[in-house]
């Protein structure tokens, strides 16, 4: 993508064919909203036609809320999708201190299942959500991906952005006509009056700038 537009890349089929969601919740509610974004992105995604293959990874800014919104899921989707949740394995070395919030808890949420069984769980439709902090944001190729999600708070770093929609726009065979959804959501403060088309303009004018 930083060799080409956006478009050349989908008519070439390097990429799927992008769509932005952006969406806005309040600080005080934000897991419970966040999680039901997801849920409802979810039948939006299947009733226009471009699901698939199931799988979603979601990301959050803490492994608290990692944990919170798994919690959140599992109870929100009652066995009407698998729930998985990114965790730091014992073989892993320990981060270093001053990046110790970017290894992922190394408990799993009851009822939830790991990223391990994310990646080799078939994609047959059925919906399969990973929750993740940092990990799977860059140089995972997970097939199956329908949709990526991320919760932020005042702003994303557009290269960090870019990554998480890159997730989804990975091709996948036998699925031509692939639409790869990145649905934003982001936590709106006390002062906050930002709606989701102005979070929506300021990603695509941040996108814009990177791009150039």
């Amino acid at each position: 993508l930083h060799q080409c537009e956006m478009d050349e890349a989908v008519q070439e089929g390097w990429i799927a064919q992008p769509k932005i969601i952006a969406n806005v919740v309040e600080c005080g509610t934000r897991i419970s909203e966040f999680v039901g974004i997801v849920a409802q992105s979810i039948v939006q995604k299947m009733a226009h036609g471009t699901w698939k293959y199931g799988k979603i990874i979601v990301y959050l800014e803490t492994i608290a809320d990692v944990e919170n919104a798994v919690r959140c899921a599992l109870q929100h989707f009652n066995r009407r999708a698998t729930i998985y949740m990114a965790v730091k394995r014992a073989d892993e070395p320990e981060p270093e201190p001053e990046n110790a919030t970017e290894g992922e808890s190394h408990t799993i949420v009851d009822g939830a299942r790991s990223d391990t069984q994310f990646i080799d769980d078939a994609a047959d439709g059925s919906p399969r959500i990973l929750f993740a902090c940092k990990r799977y944001r860059q140089g995972s190729d997970i097939k199956g991906i329908e949709m990526t999600s991320v919760l932020f708070n005042s702003t994303i770093a557009t290269n960090v952005f870019v990554q998480i929609m890159g997730r989804a726009l990975r091709k996948d065979a036998e699925y031509d006509n692939k639409e790869g959804w990145c649905v934003a959501v982001k936590t709106r403060g006390q002062d906050d009056a930002d709606a989701p088309e102005d979070v929506m303009a300021s990603i695509l004018l941040d996108f814009a700038n990177f791009m150039l």
